[in-house]
């Protein structure tokens, strides 16, 4: 957050009062803030990039998560959890994991934590529909992951060739 948000920010939760853009006269407001940060707020004052102020003063209480890759007992929870609210909501069956999956999943480093999770769930539920989801799958799916999120082309369907009789694979995009 710029230093200059900050400050207004910090007029908020101090004062319970802010300015929409444009007017010049304060209004109140009744707030209660939870807010988090990947940065290390102590370093980012000493350094001059968080105001002390806001910080001593927010009446915050700190509650550090360790990654998932240092929780690696819970993951196969959160991978069953993950993968029955995506199959859930969009409506497709999901078969479960085989153990010899969960095992590969929890010795997965999980690049992007929790937060890449449920993105990574989703397609392998699609491509993998209905059917249980063994190792294979997710060596496959492991192994063709990109860092930069980006997975295309995925190839998901057979497309008849109508001039040779052939098949060929079909790109999907997003």
């Amino acid at each position: 957050m710029p230093i200059g948000t900050q400050v207004k920010f910090l007029r908020v939760l101090e004062n319970g009062e802010y300015m929409r853009v444009g007017s010049a006269t304060p209004r109140k407001v009744d707030v209660r803030v939870i807010a988090a940060t990947n940065k290390d707020l102590e370093i980012e004052v000493r350094q001059g990039e968080f105001r002390s102020d806001l910080f001593f003063g927010s009446g915050r209480s700190t509650s550090a998560f360790p990654a998932l890759r240092e929780r690696r007992n819970d993951i196969p929870i959160f991978v069953e959890t993950f993968a029955r609210q995506i199959a859930e909501k969009n409506r497709l069956t999901f078969a479960g994991f085989t153990r010899e999956a969960i095992e590969l999943l929890k010795n997965y480093d999980w690049p992007g934590n929790v937060q890449g999770a449920p993105q990574r769930h989703r397609s392998m539920l699609v491509i993998e529909r209905g059917k249980q989801i063994d190792a294979e799958d997710v060596r496959r799916y492991l192994r063709n992951l990109r860092e930069d999120g980006r997975n295309l082309p995925v190839y998901a369907r057979r497309v008849p060739n109508r001039r040779s009789g052939s098949s060929f694979t079909a790109p999907c995009s997003r």
